[in-house]
């Protein structure tokens, strides 16, 4: 089963939102039936101007479903149902990407450096025209 909540709390199979924004983050629910593999195909032509990421929650992992609308993943019956979040961006503008096994995304104004590593890094953040912007 998978649903949204809406502001009532209850369960939704369908969440008529107003128009999305790049802040805009919906929390989605999965729960499995039985253990096993299971896979989620997005459906995005209603959004052909927008980048829609699903993010696995469980697996620290983000997903641009324009790029590969298909996602597979294990669960088992009594996994926690709040696994996954979509986010929203303009195309082009705040498209996440993995490197060197870090996960890098904006969302909300803010930019998200995401590792499992436990040392330091240094950042540097890059305008479209190859400007250095910032450096942490």
């Amino acid at each position: 089963m998978i649903f949204t909540k809406g502001s009532d709390d209850s369960e939704l199979a369908i969440n008529g939102l107003p128009e999305l924004e790049a802040s805009t983050v919906i929390p989605v629910y999965f729960e499995a039936a039985a253990e096993g593999e299971h896979t989620l195909i997005a459906n995005l032509d209603g959004l052909p101007n927008a980048i829609v990421n699903l993010v696995d929650i469980k697996l620290n992992k983000t997903q641009n479903l324009k790029e590969n609308p298909v996602y597979s993943f294990t669960a088992s019956k009594g996994d926690n149902a709040g696994r996954f979040k979509l986010t929203f961006s303009s195309v082009g503008i705040d498209k996440p990407e993995a490197m060197d096994g870090a996960q890098v995304y904006a969302h909300d104004g803010v930019l998200y450096v995401e590792t499992s590593a436990n040392e330091a890094a240094l950042v540097n953040v890059y305008n479209i025209t190859g400007q250095l912007v910032m450096q942490a």
